[in-house]
């Protein structure tokens, strides 16, 4: 994502060595070749250092505003097509959409812009469709003056798709000189123990060249609210991350009022020698008062999602996550790094060298080559020097504990087989569902379906699908504690009637094969066919089609839809 991009002193560039220019797909395009040939040369030297990024989602529009006021931008998602968008008006082109409410709107966002402004007393009227009240931020999009107006649009205060609401602070690259971490990619997983608090550390090496002075660490938090202890131990060795010099006056607590990436200051800084094995060692507070759980940000094990896989790694003895009265290394258990940063200052300046990321991130993601886009711009986006860097922050994966207190973690997964089905009207579909790392008490039957458009596809508690009427439906699938599937619904008509692309006379001789291939009009779907043979002794076909030629003989092969329209051929066995 953009933020632990950023948080790993990657990406920030400026205009003239990057240039930025996509104001159609092909200056697009070439945009990204031209960066892509450019190499590693631009890559890890930051123009500036990213410090906080806070999430406003759980925030009251006033609480945004002040947001707005006190950052000056906040980067936000959004689900965008063209019919939610109305040009002729004299007050700016505006956008609200209906095709998607709740939080089915939110899974579907599409888009990343900008806040910049807002107006209470924007008009409902001015959207096309109309939302239930007044009131619009200004939005500065990402394509080019060319779209929109020269770039902007207003975005209504009640669009359901508005989500991934967030700020980014950044400092000079002056402020440190080391950035000790091991997360390259950020967090994929969490981690954490019901009502309960629970502890992590990372363990690292300085360099050798001059002591250095510890002054912050960061982290990341799933939860608004979550307090935090910070200590320091010097000279660690063994396999603790506490066997070594607690340094007191480090010691920090505070809470992060909002969800998303922290720098902490230290109470106070702390001397490093050149070579010397520190630890960092986080506690993640269970806050009563709100029943939010302490979730402890890790890598996690390698995954592949949309094309992309992310490919994590670690070693034995960088972290550690304190669980049963002992600590545990994160690298045997499969877990990978825990998501935790130092930051120090040379004390030595003459000696000191530019910035530098220490040790090398190991967790770079090894990503395959993105499909080029398939439509155009639809809106418009405001120029590139008043953008904040895009943000698809990673969903929070809850991760549950294994049963019987053993002391590991699981993440409980659904999975649905297909991603999307074509359904005639009134045709039924069994989802075919699956969990991944499910708990013992957990089995199928928590699973709760709901669909995002009732007129189209309605789904029943088992997972059964009945077609309703024409139109694109999603159906979701989701568990407590546990990530959603999501699967796309098309309905078309009804079939009035079936035909075959062969003759109706198929002759064929003992042994051989052939696969029917039944059609039916244009618009029309059936995503169920049945075959049935006169005769199984002369020729048998199976649920998919295929017809074997067994004996000498004649059988005359059926074919139906799901509505019971019908046809047939004449399989003659020689």
């Amino acid at each position: 994502t953009a933020i632990t991009t950023l948080a790993q002193w990657s990406g920030i560039e400026s205009e003239d060595n990057a240039p930025f220019k996509a104001g159609s797909l092909n200056e697009e395009r070439s945009m990204a070749n031209s960066m892509s040939d450019a190499g590693e040369s631009m890559r890890y030297n930051s123009l500036a250092h990213l410090q906080n990024s806070e999430c406003y989602d759980n925030s009251s529009r006033a609480q945004i505003k002040q947001a707005l006021m006190k950052h000056g931008a906040l980067d936000i998602s959004m689900y965008y097509d063209t019919s939610g968008f109305e040009k002729n008006t004299p007050h700016g082109i505006s956008f609200y959409q209906t095709r998607y409410s709740g939080k089915m709107a939110q899974a579907m966002a599409n888009h990343c812009v900008t806040i910049i402004g807002w107006d209470d007393n924007y008009s409902k009227n001015n959207f096309a469709l109309k939302p239930s009240g007044n009131g619009a931020w200004l939005i500065a999009n990402s394509y080019s003056e060319k779209y929109n107006d020269d770039g902007y649009f207003w975005l209504s205060y009640y669009e359901p798709s508005i989500c991934d609401i967030f700020t980014f602070d950044i400092e000079p690259v002056s402020n440190y000189d080391h950035n000790y971490q091991y997360d390259g990619i950020g967090y994929g997983d969490t981690v954490y123990v019901p009502n309960k608090k629970i502890t992590a550390a990372n363990v690292f090496t300085t360099d050798k060249g001059s002591a250095q002075s510890l002054k912050a660490v960061s982290f990341y938090t799933l939860t608004d609210g979550q307090k935090y202890n910070i200590k320091i131990y010097k000279n660690v060795s063994g396999s603790s991350p506490e066997n070594g010099t607690l340094v007191k006056e480090c010691t920090t607590n505070g809470t992060a009022k909002l969800s998303g990436y922290h720098t902490i200051p230290l109470s106070s800084e702390c001397t490093l020698n050149p070579g010397e094995k520190f630890s960092v060692v986080i506690t993640y507070k269970y806050n009563s008062s709100t029943g939010n759980q302490a979730y402890m940000p890790i890598e996690g094990q390698t995954v592949v999602s949309n094309g992309i896989k992310y490919s994590y790694s670690s070693k034995k003895g960088q972290s550690y996550y304190y669980l049963n009265g002992k600590w545990h290394d994160a690298y045997s258990d499969g877990y990978n790094n825990i998501c935790l940063k130092a930051f120090t200052t040379d004390l030595n300046k003459s000696s000191a060298s530019v910035p530098t990321q220490t040790p090398v991130a190991t967790t770079a993601p090894a990503i395959t080559k993105a499909p080029a886009a398939t439509t155009a711009p639809a809106i418009t986006e405001a120029p590139a020097a008043t953008q904040t860097p895009a943000v698809t922050e990673t969903p929070a994966a809850i991760v549950t504990p294994a049963p019987s207190g053993s002391g590991t973690f699981v993440q409980t997964k659904v999975r649905i087989s297909r991603d999307t089905v074509v359904l005639g009207k009134n045709e039924n579909y069994k989802l075919s569902i699956s969990l991944d790392n499910a708990l013992s008490n957990m089995s199928k039957d928590d699973i709760i379906y709901t669909s995002n458009n009732n007129n189209v596809a309605v789904v029943d508690s088992s997972g059964v699908v009945t077609a309703k009427s024409v139109g694109i439906a999603f159906i979701t699938a989701s568990i407590d504690r546990g990530e959603p599937a999501y699967i796309k619904i098309v309905v078309k008509k009804a079939p009035s009637r079936v035909s075959l692309s062969v003759s109706a006379r198929k002759k064929l001789k003992k042994g051989q094969t052939f696969k029917i291939s039944a059609n039916i009009p244009s618009g029309c779907a059936s995503y169920h066919f049945t075959y049935s043979s006169s005769n199984k002794n002369i020729a048998k076909v199976n649920k998919n089609g295929k017809v074997t030629a067994v004996k000498k003989g004649r059988a005359v092969i059926t074919v139906k839809t799901y509505n019971n329209k019908k046809t047939s051929l004449v399989v003659i066995v020689r």
